[in-house]
This record gives structure tokens, sequence and C-alpha cells, in this order.
């Protein structure tokens, strides 16, 4: 079972595994093994000579290459590291002492400090405890080592055999460990690359599928452009100029209007359906069609918005509906309206007074199963202007968090005796450079209405 798992570790990368560690985890396998095999050889080496110490040395180190494993199979590759290099350490201990040199053992304290150092896993003040631990057990087994030799009872020739047996595990563990090393980084490589591959084609799904939604997205983008009137009402009577910067490529604001059979009356709609994006769209689409197929009722500002409440009301999921809607009947110049929670409208008078608001009572429409909209009726005069519009132009902010609401007054009370077309690009170019370089945050729309000097 054991030679099973690991029989393909340089053909794919397991998903448990992180690609980053893998070729770390497979060098640590076969080193492990090599290493636990070479103690096991050196214990029974040990006990036939009945040089106990030297049985037990190695049955230690097989516990620990033993635990070595059980740490490498969790992913502690820091503390697996550190084994390694301990028992480096020891057999160039052993192998000075039996060899009567020291250059090894300076060589492999080199190799322990570079090792730990190159360790990402492991700060600083960690690379030094474990280094200075390792080095002072290590100086204090040479030491007794040195001082009370196991073999020193043993014949000349077994002690030459012992030194160069040791000599040769360590230069062939090295040299196995290097030769996994570079099978396991071309595995690795290899099974790197039928990951990449994988997650290329992945990748290659996922664009396809991004660019059907954003093809998708252009064409709802144009369909929604088209339920939006191409251009504004032309009379002898009225003037019209109108705005419209969705947030997203889909918006959830919408502003239309109706001319009545008679010729007199002109309605003027505007609506505000919180979010954006795609839900938003679909709710525009609904109160498009309504306020199209609305017939009489849309005579009744407020008659019109109770319908709408009626027909989305549990159709709007999360999301509510807000509304104005007036109308323009040029025989007496007035102009009645009424509204569903929207933003009041600013009225702006020819006599020189400040900005006023069409203000009327309605709740949120969708929400509730009845509603009832206050209707109201002002007079207009030549050159009276409306200017209707959406929350995002009020709440649009600047770097400083400052909103546009308070420009937008001081705006319409400077230049509210310019046309209605010169005031609305005055707005959006002023609302421009408030904005700079930022995207709005919610859908902007504007529709501004001025009554022109004839009268029919």
């Amino acid at each position: 079972m054991l030679l099973d798992k690991y029989r393909n570790l340089f053909s794919e990368i397991p998903e448990s595994r992180e690609p980053e560690t893998y070729g770390f985890y497979v060098l640590s396998v076969y080193g492990l093994g090599m290493g636990f095999l070479m103690h096991v050889v050196f214990m029974g080496i040990f006990a036939y000579l009945h040089v106990w110490i030297m049985a037990w040395v190695n049955v230690g180190s097989c516990l620990l290459y033993a635990l070595g494993f059980f740490l490498n199979e969790k992913g502690r590759h820091p503390v697996v590291l550190v084994i390694f290099c301990s028992e480096i350490l020891l057999h160039s201990i052993l192998a000075s002492l039996f060899v009567g040199g020291v250059s090894g053992f300076h060589l492999y304290i080199l190799l322990l400090g570079l090792s730990l150092y190159l360790d990402y896993r492991l700060s600083h003040a960690w690379k030094i405890a474990f280094g200075t631990a390792i080095m002072t057990v290590y100086f204090l087994l040479g030491s007794h080592l040195q001082a009370n030799p196991p073999w020193a009872d043993l014949p000349l020739s077994t002690i030459i055999v012992l030194q160069y047996m040791n000599l040769f595990f360590i230069f062939a563990a090295l040299a196995n460990m290097g030769l996994y090393y570079s099978k396991a980084s071309v595995g690795f490589a290899k099974a790197l690359n039928l990951r990449l591959s994988e997650v290329n084609q992945k990748n290659r799904i996922i664009e396809n599928r991004q660019k059907q939604m954003e093809d998708d997205l252009a064409l709802a983008m144009n369909i929604q452009m088209n339920i939006l009137p191409a251009k504004v009402p032309v009379s002898t009577d009225l003037a019209f100029s109108t705005a419209y910067l969705p947030a997203e490529k889909l918006g959830g604001d919408i502003f239309d209007f109706i001319r009545f059979p008679d010729g007199h009356r002109t309605g003027i709609f505007i609506s505000d359906i919180s979010g954006h994006g795609v839900p938003a769209a679909l709710i525009v689409s609904m109160i498009k069609i309504l306020v199209s197929t609305a017939g009489e009722t849309a005579s009744s500002p407020a008659s019109l918005l109770e319908y709408i409440n009626r027909q989305v009301r549990g159709l709007t999921a999360d999301h509510f509906v807000t509304v104005f809607y007036g109308i323009y009947d040029n025989r007496d110049r007035s102009f009645k309206y009424a509204r569903a929670a929207h933003n009041y409208p600013y009225l702006l008078r020819t006599d020189g007074s400040r900005p006023g608001q069409l203000k009327s009572r309605g709740p949120l429409l969708g929400i509730f199963e009845k509603v009832s909209c206050e209707e109201k009726t002002v007079s207009l005069g030549p050159g009276d202007k409306i200017i209707l519009y959406t929350d995002g132009l009020t709440e649009a902010t600047d770097t400083n968090g400052e909103y546009f609401e308070g420009k937008l007054e001081r705006l319409l009370e400077e230049e509210s005796g310019k046309p209605i077309k010169a005031l609305a690009d005055s707005i959006t170019s002023e609302l421009k450079r408030f904005l700079g370089d930022r995207t709005p945050v919610d859908d902007i729309c504007l529709v501004g209405m001025e009554v022109l000097r004839s009268k029919s």
C-alpha cells in the first residue's frame, strides 16, 4: 500500500498538495526513505559488533526518520528540513571522528545554516533557535564520543570499513537525493504543466463565457437605450432636454414622454429602480411596458402610479420603485402631478424667486398592496422650467465626500434664466467636473422642461 501511494509521485500533483511545496515533499519522501534504510543497516552492523550505544543511536535515528515521514505527510516541511540537517550533521561528526579530520564537519555546519536560512517558512528567530539547539546537542555528542569512543576495542580493519561505509552512505544519500530531486523537478514540471494546461483550458472556457455575457450585456444595453425616447417631443409650447448616465452597462433609471390624442396634454414620466445592473434593467422594461399600455389610466398621475404598483407588486424581489409623473396642459398652462417617494423636482420661475420644489405625498411602489398618491396641480408661466432627476444626480460625491446637491441648487439659482437645453448642458458639465475621473456609483437621469412663450 505504501509503495502504491508513492508510485506516482512524479506523474501528477495531488489536489491536496500545494504546487509550490510539492518538490520539497517528493524530495523528502525519498530522502527519508533512504535515511531510514541506511540506519537500519548500521543498527544491524553495530548490534552484531556489540557496540550497543551506536546501535541505539541508529534506533533513535530510525524513529526520527519515521517522525519525519509523518510530519512530511502533514505538510510540516520546516521540521522535516531540520531533521535532514540534524542527521547530516550527526554523520559529519561521526565521519570526522572515524576519519580523524574536521573539515567535513565545518562544511556540514555551513550546509545546515544555509539550509535553515533558505527555508522561507521559518522566521529568523526560529532559524537561529533551531540551528543553535542542533549544533549544541551534536557538539556535546561529538565531544562525548571523541572522549569515550565506543569503537575503541574494535579491530582496525573493522574501524576502516565503518569509516568508509559511513562516508559512502553520506555521499550516496546526497547523490541520490540530488538525483531524486532532479527527477522530482522534471516530474513536478510535467505535472505543473498538466495542471496549468487544465487551468488554461478552464480559463478559456471562462473567457468565452465572459465574452458571451459581455455580448449579451451589450445587446441588452442597446435594447434598453432603445426603450428610452430617441428624441424629445417637439412642440411650439414646450421645450425639453434630457441626460442619462448609467452606473453600469445596464441602468435602473427610466424616463418617458406621453403625447395624448387631444394634442393639448404632454405627460412627463421619470422613475428610479433601486440598484442597477440586470435586475434593475428587467424592472425598467416592465415599467416601460406598463406606461406604454396604461391607456386612459395615464390621464391621471395618481391613477397611473397606483396602477404601476398593482402590477409590479411581488415581482421586484428586494427592489423598490420611485416615480414622478406630471401632465402639462397647454390650454391653461397647468401642470398636474403625483409622486411615489421620488425626489422632488425643482421649479424655476421667471419672477426671480429662488428655485422651489414640487412636493406631494406618495409611498414607494412595489412593496405595499395598496397605495394612495397625492395629486397636485401648479400653474406655470412662459419661461418657467421644471427639472426632474433621479437621486444619482444629487447624491453623486466628489473625492472629499461632498454631495452634488449643493452645487446643483446654486447652479439652478445662478443660471435659471438660460434656455432649458443650455441649463441641462451646464448641469451635466458641472457634474463631470465634480466627479473628475470617477465613475458614478448610481444611475443618473435628468429631464428638463421649459414652457415657451407661445400658447396653443
